[in-house]
């Protein structure tokens, strides 16, 4: 997976210069150690134009990261897709892209939608944006495969938003790993948000 590498580069600070001067006959003091801090400048400014940097991208649900999943979009309750938000990415992306995995089971696949349009900072619940692409997951669905860990243990799952530089291939049957694989070969930026489930 390639990244995002950006470049801040940071002009010097100005240095100010104490002179002593005399209006009016009388001599002015050499200025205290504590006086002359006092007024120095606390922070450096960089030159005019020299910051590109986008804001890192960020995706959130309807939990706080690393919290437990509510039972809705589980196994245990409705099994619906949760709803989705995100910053905007860099101006050069071409499309969006989901992934949800099972982090203490890898190769499980619960949800993979690509070539979302750039437009859309936003899921619905229990949808899909327009024109977007649902992979295969590992139950050999097209669609959200809802968490639901073995009876009596604890899962943690992350899902993912990939920014991307460009539409992915797609067939209608394409399953979730090798539409993984395409978005890996055109990203540009990935947020994450976690979460755990038990049961």
């Amino acid at each position: 997976m390639s990244s995002l590498r950006s470049t801040i580069a940071i002009a010097a600070c100005a240095a100010f210069t104490l002179v002593s001067c005399s209006s009016d006959g009388r001599s002015m003091q050499e200025p205290t150690q504590s006086q002359v801090a006092a007024i120095s400048p606390g922070t450096t400014l960089p030159a005019q134009g020299e910051i590109e940097q986008s804001a890192p991208l960020t995706l959130t649900a309807p939990w706080a990261s690393g919290t437990a999943l509510d039972a809705r979009y589980s196994c245990d309750g409705e099994a619906f897709s949760p709803p989705l938000a995100w910053s905007a990415a860099l101006p050069e992306t071409k499309a969006f892209g989901i992934v949800l995995t099972d982090r203490d089971r890898p190769e499980y696949v619960h949800w993979v939608i690509a070539n979302i349009n750039p437009t859309v900072t936003t899921i619905a619940e229990n949808s899909v944006p327009p024109g977007a692409f649902v992979a295969t997951n590992s139950e050999k669905k097209s669609g959200y495969a809802a968490p639901c860990p073995p009876t009596g243990s604890t899962h943690s799952y992350t899902i993912m938003l990939y920014a991307l530089s460009a539409l992915v291939d797609v067939q209608k049957n394409s399953d979730a790993p090798s539409i993984i694989e395409k978005m890996n070969d055109v990203v540009l930026e990935v947020g994450t948000t976690d979460f755990t489930y038990s049961r």
